[in-house]
């Protein structure tokens, strides 16, 4: 998770809060956030509409003990790479589309490759 940035939630990137709960409908009124967390937990679906401060702080009403875990971050987003793996430690390349790492492709930068391996990291 990354810190919570306001212009990013409001332009509609995905923010949740400290313990994983996704945020939706970031809106500001009246100086404060507002956004709706969705809880479907032991087959009820429920709404609930939560306040933060700008900087992604919960204003809270009465549970003091939860005002860590509602805190806002920017949610990590996911990226594939293809790694091409070579037969020496000094020569290897990533690449971010597959079509890169083809065989006829990196017979040219990387003479000893011997497999390309896809990953999944968070940004």
């Amino acid at each position: 998770m990354k810190p919570f940035n306001l212009e990013r939630a409001l332009a509609g990137d995905p923010v949740v809060t400290r313990d994983g709960q996704l945020v939706q409908g970031i809106h500001v009124f009246s100086n404060k956030l507002f956004g709706i967390i969705h809880d479907d937990e032991e087959d009820e679906e429920e709404t609930f509409i939560f306040y933060w401060d700008k900087k992604g702080e919960w204003i809270y009403d009465h549970a003091e003990e939860n005002i860590d875990r509602m805190k806002l971050f920017m949610a990590s987003k996911k990226k594939k790479l293809w790694i091409a793996v070579s037969k020496t430690p000094d020569s290897a390349g990533n690449y971010e589309t597959s079509s890169y790492a083809t065989p006829e492709r990196l017979q040219h930068c990387i003479s000893d490759y011997s497999q390309v391996i896809e990953i999944e990291i968070e940004e």
